[in-house]
């Protein structure tokens, strides 16, 4: 029985000239491991930009399957956008936040919140109760966002940034109806108010606190204005 040949495949070897003056053609060549092993800084420089090479290569690499996958690659969180939104009580999300927010035609009230906070619990009775209250203003909406599953915004995003956080819950904002609200000059200090801690959170005091902080004049229903408003 005839032997098989085993043809043994050698290393092709990478070679770099012997000099900058070495002409094109040159025969004098050396490998580049052979360069290496008499240099342990030049192995040490070269070993560094092939790892860096290839770290760049994997980035590249991963960014492209997650765009293939369809990840989400924006700077913040949120839930999908409400298919209706149109109750008493606005639901607000990262990707509505100004189209419901920074309306400039609206008195806009927000309140962030978690699920599992106990004075956010405490506080949905009265807060659905308001919402109910000015339903029928149209120049007032009373909205909620949940922190847990939306990047808690102040200002919102601006050019993939952004633009403040909450950093607690509950947290009321009335932002005020302004032609300047959300545009390249806007500010959170210019037409935010935070409603303080240890403010009245009854039916009556968030009612009493919109009407002092609302830009737009309003009338609430004749049935609320019995009631001392």
């Amino acid at each position: 029985m005839a032997m098989k040949k085993v043809v043994r495949r050698q290393r092709k070897a990478s070679y770099v000239p012997l000099n900058e003056n070495s002409p094109p053609g040159a025969e004098k060549y050396v490998s580049l491991e052979v360069m290496m092993a008499n240099d342990p800084e030049l192995e040490k420089r070269y070993r560094a930009h092939e790892e860096f090479a290839r770290r760049l290569m994997e980035a590249a690499k991963e960014e492209e399957m997650e765009e293939e996958a369809g990840v989400d690659q924006r700077p913040y969180l949120s839930e999908p956008v409400p298919a209706q939104n149109d109750g008493p009580l606005a639901i607000v999300v990262a990707d509505n936040f100004t189209q419901v927010v920074m309306d400039s035609d609206k008195d806009v009230l927000l309140v962030a919140y978690s699920p599992a906070c106990p004075h956010c619990k405490a506080l949905a009775p009265t807060l659905d109760e308001l919402s109910r209250r000015f339903k029928d203003v149209p120049s007032v909406t009373i909205a909620m966002m949940n922190t847990d599953e939306n990047t808690p915004f102040v200002a919102g995003h601006r050019n993939g940034e952004v633009l403040d956080e909450i950093d607690r819950v509950p947290t009321l904002l009335l932002y005020a109806a302004h032609p300047g609200k959300g545009g390249p000059e806007w500010s959170f200090g210019d037409y935010v108010v935070e409603a303080p801690e240890n403010m009245d959170r009854s039916l009556s005091g968030l009612t009493k606190w919109i009407l002092t902080h609302a830009q737009t004049q309003f009338q609430l229903p004749q049935e609320e204005r019995e009631e001392g408003f």
